[in-house]
């Protein structure tokens, strides 16, 4: 039986193309967030979600990046 393949997340897969992160609007944003922290509590939850759909819903490459 042959082994899984398991990717590397800090590697492009071959035959991807991801030149379109260049243009996402999150690239320049603190990834935490789009992340909840451990025991996060639901007021900053929810300032820290509006921001994440406010960035995401002006981004030009939003199709790309839900694909």
């Amino acid at each position: 039986m042959a082994n899984p393949v398991v990717s590397d997340p800090t590697r492009p897969q071959e035959g991807i193309q991801w030149s379109w992160c260049l243009h996402a609007r999150c690239r320049v944003v603190d990834p935490h967030l789009f992340f909840a922290s451990d025991g996060e509590h639901k007021g900053p939850r929810i300032r820290r979600e509006r921001e994440a759909k406010r960035i995401c819903g002006h981004c030009p490459v939003i199709t790309e990046c839900r694909s």
